[in-house]
């Protein structure tokens, strides 16, 4: 198996596990929040109405992970409607869930100015990502559509992300007080490194055609297996 293939499919594996751990660590919200370790914590200092916006925060973000490794899955890609269908359950959870309530979540965050700024910060940043990922589908443009889309999954995976770092602080006896702020920047910013890496990557095989194109004897580019997209559609992730 060739190595690129191999850590594509090591990247996807980890990001359904760590997906699959944190659907298992949240479905207690929906069930019995009040036994929630988090929910117990912030319930009695929390503004009104934080609670119910949690769960819908958490609803929201739940779907757009579960619908997105779908979008790049090219199995899917070959149904027809399906990609778009899924677009479209990522991009209203997203715009019209996730992102809104975690405006509003954000300005009341555990860290203090600095882990809010962080949230506050990842909001925008997804909604951005999102936002011009939807434009260029709009204007029939897959490849830059698929680019700005794989920044938008890398920033909802930051929820993950933050979880592992968080508990590589902790292991490490970083203070709590430190943590939660470091944590979330850090997993935010590390995200994003890590799509430019795989769209770096991604793009590297079209360079090198280019240059096989005008150097015909040079040894032939090895092409990378993209992410899977449809056509565009009137509506896509």
């Amino acid at each position: 198996m060739k190595p690129v293939i191999l850590s594509q499919r090591l990247l996807w594996t980890v990001l359904l596990s760590l997906t699959g751990l944190l659907g298992w660590n949240i479905y207690q919200y929906f069930l019995e929040p009040v036994k929630v370790p988090f929910f117990q914590e912030r319930i009695s200092t929390a503004p009104t109405g934080w609670a119910e916006l949690l769960v819908i925060h958490i609803a929201g973000g739940s779907l757009c992970l579960l619908s997105a490794p779908f979008l790049f899955w090219k199995a899917a890609g070959r149904i027809p409607g399906v990609h778009a269908l899924l677009g479209t359950l990522y991009g209203i959870s997203a715009l019209g869930v996730m992102i809104p309530t975690g405006l509003v979540l954000s300005l009341s965050a555990h860290g203090g100015p600095v882990g809010q700024a962080g949230f506050l910060m990842t909001a925008l940043l997804t909604a951005f990502t999102t936002l011009k990922g939807f434009h260029h589908l709009a204007r029939r443009e897959p490849t830059p559509h698929v680019v700005w889309m794989i920044r938008s999954y890398a920033l909802m995976t930051s929820a993950l992300t933050f979880r592992l770092v968080y508990m590589a602080h902790y292991f490490f006896g970083v203070r709590y007080e430190l943590n939660y702020p470091l944590s979330t920047w850090m997993s935010t910013i590390l995200n994003l490194v890590i799509a430019e890496c795989i769209l770096l990557a991604i793009h590297q095989p079209h360079r090198k055609r280019k240059l096989h194109d005008c150097h015909p004897h040079a040894p032939a580019p090895v092409d990378l297996v993209l992410p899977a997209h449809s056509p565009p559609a009137r509506s896509g992730g």
